[in-house]
């Protein structure tokens, strides 16, 4: 009876320890898809301009150098994931807008009277969620790069954004596309007055 108890224990222990080589590797492949996973992309780009722009293609930056988007953000993964917010990083020198803020809305309005707070949202796969994100012109940018003339148009730069899924953060920047509006170039003025402290 002891030596029949004894390898039932064995028995069990290996079973105990298979069981946790097989949870351990589960968790490493989990942390890994979930690190390097990017499901987020963006639907039905909508963006605010100010009074007057008169063209559907260029976005007008508003005097304190913002410029509005609404948009869809839309989980395209295969695992649910909770949106956190904005990446932090710095923006390269040479970029002339970045994203500052993110709040949520219904992803078509781009005014701030409209959107709320920003709350981190989960989002199971194939759906979305409003947000309306605000950008400014980069502080770091170098304005002599500009003169009295209006710059060409600017792109708009990708959206970072963070996220999580079963616990493992990741970040992404979502490109809006090549058929997104365009911004209205700058001056040197524009540039000094919105880098400014």
């Amino acid at each position: 009876m002891t030596r029949l108890h004894r390898e039932d224990g064995g028995v069990i222990g290996k079973l105990l320890g298979l069981a946790l080589v097989i949870v351990l590797i589960l968790s490493g492949i989990m942390y890994v898809y979930g690190k390097r996973q990017q499901p987020l992309t963006i639907a039905d780009v909508h963006l605010g301009t100010t009074a007057g722009a008169g063209d559907e293609d260029v976005v007008i930056v508003t005097p304190d150098g913002q410029v509005y988007l609404a948009t869809l953000v839309r989980n395209d993964g295969t695992l649910p994931v909770t949106l956190q917010g904005l990446a932090e990083g710095a923006s390269p020198p040479d970029q002339a807008l970045r994203a500052i803020s993110v709040g949520l809305g219904d992803g078509k309005t781009a005014r701030p009277d409209a959107a709320a707070a920003f709350t981190p949202v989960g989002l199971d796969p194939g759906s979305s969620v409003g947000v309306f994100v605000v950008f400014a012109v980069n502080p770091e940018l170098a304005c002599d790069r500009f003169d009295d003339r209006r710059s060409d148009r600017l792109a708009f730069p990708p959206i970072p954004l963070r996220f999580t899924s079963y616990g493992v953060e990741g970040t992404q920047s979502i490109e809006l596309g090549k058929d997104a509006p365009r911004v209205q170039g700058l001056t040197r003025a524009q540039c000094e007055h919105a880098v400014s402290p």
